[in-house]
Formats: structure tokens, C-alpha cells, sequence
């Protein structure tokens, strides 16, 4: 089951466990009530255990790459890119708070939290590239619904997010930036969230489109190596939980798989094993850097994320 809030406040004071959706409420606020009852949490950032995004996290943590230097990520998405789409509750700042920016992007956060490292510092801004759209009339179509010649109101929250990030000081990748980025009026992409990795000695590219397959490219190349260069690795056994669901290789894995990887890694926590589940202290580290995003966007300004006790983000 998934909960948003309140309901999922509520149960966080009652139950021993919690398992809830992304972004974890509105502002970082609503996620404390879990915190402070102690109890079990998940929280649904479910692309971090995509096979191909597991093995990244472990090529880094050997240090395989070298040092991390810098990466680009993205999270583009066509779902608002006709201007003639209803003005549904996503439009709303009331209803869902900010826009490509915590639909969006707090997953791009999540990943790149969960796979490099914490981010330290950010500088940002938000576009809005459509400020109207029809009205859509309450309870007569679904929020992907497109209204010619409909009364029009006002978009309250942002279609484009772009930052620039440092990563944390002390962190394995310790001095290395990054670009991130989230649209969801991009025309083209569906659901392009993806990432390239570039270290010293490696680097790493990789998007959820084409979510079974990994290019890799690992050493540096010279006038000694031709044929250097990526090489795309297909879902394999030794990717992550790949085996648990395939028999070989190069069978596809889908989105509804890693909802079960989610709740497994949910149950193992409950059970007291290892916790590699998305956690409330993980999902509040996230909205920390997306409210250093929105401030910086405001401003204009770098601004420092606050660090959040209990979020590892299993880097120990």
C-alpha cells in the first residue's frame, strides 16, 4: 500500500511500520511524524533498484571508475508538453506543491544520492513555459486530459527545473559537480530519467528507457586502444536482483519488478536484516536538497543543503 499525506502521518502514529509515495509530502515537515514514532519506513523512490543503477552504485563504491568528477542527470518527461492539457491538481501549488521539482526531480536526487553521493550545495532555477491551461471541471476526466477552447487558469508551479550541485565534503566523491535536471513538458522523451557518471578511470551512462541496458566504459583509452570505448551490458544475473527474475540474460525487466525489489527490501528491513530500502530519514536528506533548490531558485544564490541524521543512503 501506498500513502501519501495525511494519511500517511496518521499512520506513523499508530503503526510499526510504514511504507509510503515520493516525495513524502508536500514540504519537509510532513515526513517528521515517522521520524519521531520510530517506526519502519519505506518510501517509494523505486528507480534506485533498477539492476543496471545497483551495479553503477557497487562500480563506484569499488572505486572502478576512479574518482568521481562529474555527472549529468535527467529526468525528462512529455506528460505536460501539450499546452492545451487540463489544469489538474498538478498544476496547483495548494494540491501538489512545486512542479517538475519534487515530481521530477526529487528522483533525480534520490538516485544520485543513492549512487554517488550526498549533495552539498545547490544553485538553480525554475521555468514555467506554459502559465495557463483549461480549467479542468471537477471529476469529468483524468489529469493527462487535453480541452480545446476551455476557460483558462492560471499554472501556479514550475514545468522545468535545472541545478547545479556539489557533492558532499568527506563523501567518496568528494569534490565532483554535477547538473541535474527535470521537464515535464519535454517533447519526445516519455520517461527519460537518466544519468552519466564520469570518473578518472571510468564512466557510465544510463536511462530508464532503456532501463535493461548499461554502457559502461571502463580504463582510459590512448593511441595504444582503437577499440576503446563503451560497451553496452545487457540485464545480466550480476546485475542487482536481475536473477531473481530472469533465467538469462538479456531478458527485459519492467517497472512492476521493481515495486517487488521495493517491498522486499522493505520486508528484509522490517525483519531486521539489512536496510536497503528507501528510508524517511533518505526521502527527508532528498527534500532537503530540493528546498535548497527552490530557495536557490529564488534568490539566485548557492545555497547548502542541511544534512539529515540516519540518512546513509547504505554508503555507511
Amino acid at each position: 500500500m501506498e500513502v501519501t499525506t495525511p494519511a500517511a502521518r496518521a499512520a506513523a502514529a499508530t503503526a510499526a511500520v510504514s511504507l509510503a509515495s515520493r516525495p513524502a509530502g508536500f514540504s519537509i515537515q510532513n515526513g517528521l511524524p515517522a521520524r519521531a514514532a520510530g517506526v519502519t519506513t519505506s518510501i517509494g523512490y523505486n528507480y534506485r533498484h533498477v539492476p543496471a543503477v545497483e551495479r553503477v552504485r557497487e562500480l563506484i563504491a569499488a572505486g572502478q571508475l576512479g574518482r568521481v568528477t562529474n555527472v549529468r542527470a535527467v529526468f525528462f518527461n512529455s506528460y505536460a508538453a501539450e499546452p492545451n492539457g487540463a489544469l489538474s491538481w498538478r498544476f496547483r501549488r495548494e494540491e501538489a506543491g512545486s512542479g517538475a521539482l519534487g515530481d521530477l526531480l526529487s528522483h533525480v536526487v534520490d538516485l544520485m544520492q543513492y549512487v554517488v553521493a550526498p549533495i552539498a550545495e545547490v544553485s538553480s532555477l525554475l521555468s514555467t513555459v506554459y502559465a495557463q491551461r483549461p480549467i479542468l471541471p471537477m471529476g469529468s476526466a483524468t489529469h493527462f486530459a487535453v480541452i480545446e477552447d476551455g476557460e483558462m487558469g492560471e499554472v501556479e508551479n514550475d514545468d522545468y527545473v535545472a541545478a547545479l550541485v556539489r557533492f558532499a565534503a568527506g563523501s567518496r566523491a568528494a569534490g565532483a559537480v554535477g547538473t541535474l535536471e527535470a521537464s515535464r513538458v519535454s517533447v519526445g522523451p516519455q520517461c527519460s530519467l537518466g544519468f552519466e557518471i564520469y570518473g578518472t578511470d571510468g564512466s557510465a551512462i544510463w536511462n530508464f528507457e532503456q532501463m535493461n541496458e548499461l554502457r559502461l566504459c571502463l580504463g582510459r583509452g590512448g593511441p595504444t586502444k582503437p577499440n576503446h570505448g563503451y560497451t553496452t551490458v545487457l540485464g545480466n544475473s550480476g546485475l542487482g536482483d536481475y536473477g531473481r527474475f530472469q533465467p538469462g540474460p538479456g531478458n527485459s525487466m519492467g517497472y512492476d519488478d521493481l515495486k517487488v525489489i521495493e517491498a522486499k527490501k522493505f520486508l528484509v528491513a522490517v525483519a531486521g536484516g539489512e536496510q536497503r530500502n528507501s528510508t524517511i530519514e533518505e526521502a527527508h536528506a532528498d527534500a532537503e536538497v530540493i528546498a535548497a533548490t527552490a530557495a536557490s531558485a529564488r534568490d539566485g544564490a548557492w545555497h547548502s543543503v542541511v544534512p539529515v541524521p540516519g540518512a546513509t543512503f547504505g554508503h555507511g
